[in-house]
């Protein structure tokens, strides 16, 4: 008597592997990245307390 296993783990593991193939092939080609938008944003807030213009990033040449 044999009783047929489930098989059903290899096709999760095959949509896994497909998912992260996927995911690495795209940020091979747009890599993720960190921005200083919030940096600028705290500089140009001092700025404004310290009596400079509204939104405006003054710094040197």
């Amino acid at each position: 008597m044999h009783t047929q296993k489930n098989n059903s783990y290899k096709l999760i593991l095959a949509i896994a592997g497909f998912v992260v193939l996927l995911m690495g092939i795209t940020l091979f080609f747009i890599p993720p990245a960190i921005f200083t938008d919030p940096a600028q944003g705290f500089q140009v807030l001092q700025s404004m307390q310290l009596g400079g213009g509204f939104n405006n990033l003054v710094s040197p040449d």
